[in-house]
């Protein structure tokens, strides 16, 4: 029979290792990319470039632009993707994309607008 105590203390570990295996994920996803521009830090306009990766359980999609710049967007639910004037769900992008930006100064903050696949 467990002892209640060696039960938790199991248990314990379990999460512990858990929470180490998740965090590092995290980090790994966020090194992936060198120099990366996060969405607050750029600038209001419209932006073109190439998907590199995208993270659709996260909403965050990586735009490489011609300058060689690398931008994270993080779509919201009311970010509005389209193709030829049909809207289109974030799992349609893939990596490789075209895409072409608009981005939009809300309050304090920089969110994407809209975004259109370009052929």
């Amino acid at each position: 029979m467990i002892k209640p105590r060696a039960a938790l203390r199991n248990i314990f570990v379990l999460l512990t290792t858990i929470f180490f295996i998740f965090s590092c994920e995290i980090k790994n996803e966020k090194s992936k990319h060198k120099g990366i521009i996060e969405l607050n830090k750029s600038k209001p306009g419209t932006y073109q470039g190439t998907v590199i990766e995208i993270s659709a359980h996260q909403r965050l999609v990586y735009l490489q632009t011609a300058a060689g710049e690398i931008l994270e967007l993080n779509f919201k639910s009311d970010t509005v993707l389209t193709d030829n004037g049909k809207q289109l769900s974030l799992k349609k992008l893939r990596k490789g994309s075209k895409l072409e930006v608009k981005l939009k100064k809300k309050n304090s903050t920089i969110e994407v607008e809209q975004v259109l696949i370009v052929q």
